[in-house]
This record gives structure tokens, sequence and C-alpha cells, in this order.
């Protein structure tokens, strides 16, 4: 599951729920519901371990 929140100046904030330990690759595009293309993206790792017991 994610949410994305707009908050003031435009900043964004993205949760989600990792339900696995490993690498994920998270990618998100910027653009608006009238363009063809995004403007912009950016893409990042995302690596979750398993807390020591």
């Amino acid at each position: 599951m994610y949410k994305i929140d707009r908050e003031e100046g435009g900043v964004r904030r993205l949760a989600l729920d990792v339900v696995g330990a490993g690498r994920h690759l998270l990618r998100a595009e910027l653009a608006r519901p009238w363009e063809v293309e995004p403007r912009r993206s950016v893409t990042f790792v995302l690596l979750v371990t398993t807390p020591n017991e």
C-alpha cells in the first residue's frame, strides 16, 4: 500500500508499506494530467533488512 500527500510549497510525501526484506527499486514520474510524457523522474533504491531478534 502507498499513500501520496501534498503539502504546501509543492512538496510531496510518499508513504508505503514494505512487507518483505530485500532490495526495492522505486521510480516516480512528475507529469500533469494533460501531459503525455513526464517532465521529470526520480529513481532510488530502498534496501530493507529484517530486525535483529
